[in-house]
């Protein structure tokens, strides 16, 4: 028989082993204390007077005026003149100057936004002179800002572009076609079929493309000069590619 347990005696309680710590969960807990935690604000400079005359200008609200003066101040101060011009212009022409100026420092906090540059007037005559609609001509003015700030030749740019938009009978598409190649600084070649003979051998021309400007015949020959060419006697012209 078994020894009776006396009525005072104390029943030891039973170790429980300490079962191992998911790695997983520890995460997520520390992932769960450390979010808690108050973000930092951003830092807020004073008001630049350039920002205030600019916010007064285009009636823009405290609180974005307050972004854009502490990006500019943080990111801008190199093209902090090119960019307050480049502001001046897009929001003159723009129906909501504020939302625009919005979409304007979310381009400055990506690092895409670019301002004035040099070139301006040069872009802006090739667009009068081939007629580009406003869309266009803005879009392949900011392209080409953004060309020279990579360090491109926008000179040779340029002349390349008129040879382009010369050529075609839908310059504002063509332009619109081509902007992701322009902004990511791919050359510019030569056109095709350029109306206007190269110097240098430099590049091809088109064979019997007559300038409607000055009424001459620039290169080559025309269809009907071949024909005439290579006419038979008879004065019917030879099929080289009968069978």
């Amino acid at each position: 028989m078994g020894r009776k347990k006396k009525a005072n005696e104390e029943i030891p309680e039973p170790i429980l082993e300490e079962q191992p710590r998911d790695s997983k969960h520890v995460k997520e807990r520390e992932k769960y204390e450390t979010s808690s935690e108050p973000e930092l604000e951003p830092k807020r400079h004073d008001l630049d007077p350039d920002i205030q005359q600019l916010a007064y200008t285009f009636k823009i609200d405290a609180g974005l005026t307050q972004k854009l003066n502490d990006i500019m101040i943080e990111k801008r101060m190199n093209t902090w003149e090119q960019d307050l011009a480049r502001l001046y212009e897009i929001l003159k022409d723009a129906h909501t100057p504020a939302a625009m100026l919005n979409l304007k420092v979310k381009d400055m906090q990506k690092g895409t936004f670019v301002g004035k540059a040099k070139c301006g007037p040069r872009v802006r005559e090739l667009a009068r002179r081939h007629k580009l609609d406003k869309g266009a001509a803005t879009k392949l003015e900011e392209a080409m800002s953004m060309r020279e700030a990579m360090g491109k030749d926008v000179e040779k740019d340029i002349f390349l572009l008129d040879e382009h938009l010369t050529a075609s009978n839908k310059p504002s598409a063509l332009i619109s076609m081509k902007l992701d190649s322009l902004r990511k600084g791919y050359n510019i070649g030569h056109c095709i079929y350029s109306r206007e003979p190269v110097q240098g051998n430099t590049g091809p021309g088109v064979d019997g493309v007559v300038d409607k400007k000055r009424h001459v015949r620039v290169l080559g020959y025309t269809d009907a000069d071949l024909n005439s060419r290579f006419a038979s006697s008879d004065g019917r012209s030879e099929d080289w590619f009968r069978v």
